[in-house]
């Protein structure tokens, strides 16, 4: 006779501890919080999911990924490995979460975007398309990243700064204000492009350069100081 697995409760102090939990551990609990395992659309067991937070029954979330607070994960999304996904913030259509990234506060991830690494998207940030956010890099207030677009390394994208079309911003690079990064353009190594800045075409901003106000780098500019 085939035996039926046994699935069990338990009490633990953190949120961390739900992600060192048996797969045999159903349901958890951190003082009134309560914290349900997700049944993936494959029909594995996922990761939990606070009893505040929603999943829909189409998406994929990993043993080890969390689902918290306020959040939602709907669509065909997918998070795995050690992600958190708590506050308000919302995964959506065929985005994927992975690594250790954390989304959160108002945030939104969806289209076909990628939120890989040890990278954090907070705020009211956005990250759609096939946009790409990877390494350590973040993506905070209200700013914006889409399209074809990556942000990686330990690069910052703020306030109501936009990155599209297939732009690379990377290493310590930072974007802030109302700057619009698009087209080809690289920003990367130390600079910071900010104000109403607009760097589009093949513009390559590197080293320590500034960009700010209504400055625009376009075609095949290249600043660097």
């Amino acid at each position: 006779m085939e035996k039926t697995a046994k699935f069990v409760g338990k009490k633990v102090n953190n949120v961390s501890d739900l992600q060192t939990l048996d797969i045999s551990v159903h349901h958890a609990e951190i003082g009134s919080r309560m914290f349900y395992r997700h049944k993936n659309p494959d029909g594995t067991i996922g990761g939990f999911v606070e009893k505040t937070a929603k999943v829909a029954n189409t998406a994929y979330i990993g043993p080890k990924a969390l689902v918290l607070d306020n959040a939602q994960v709907s669509g065909r999304a997918q998070i795995y490995s050690n992600v958190l996904i708590y506050h308000s913030a919302h995964v959506y259509e065929n985005a994927k979460v992975y690594n250790n990234a954390q989304v959160f506060g108002n945030a939104l991830v969806f289209g076909n975007a990628h939120v890989v690494g040890d990278t954090y998207i907070f705020g009211n940030a956005q990250v759609f398309g096939d946009a790409w956010v990877s390494g350590n890099a973040k993506v905070y207030d209200s700013a914006q990243v889409y399209d074809d677009a990556w942000v990686y390394g330990d690069a910052q994208i703020f306030d109501d700064a936009w990155i599209a079309g297939r732009a690379l911003v990377y290493d310590n690079a930072q974007v802030f204000g109302n700057t619009l990064v698009s087209n080809n353009a690289q920003v990367y190594d130390r600079a910071q492009i900010y104000g109403d800045a607009r760097v589009c075409g093949k513009a390559r901003i590197y080293g320590d350069a500034q960009r700010s106000r209504l400055d625009t780098a376009g075609a095949n500019s290249i600043l660097r100081k």
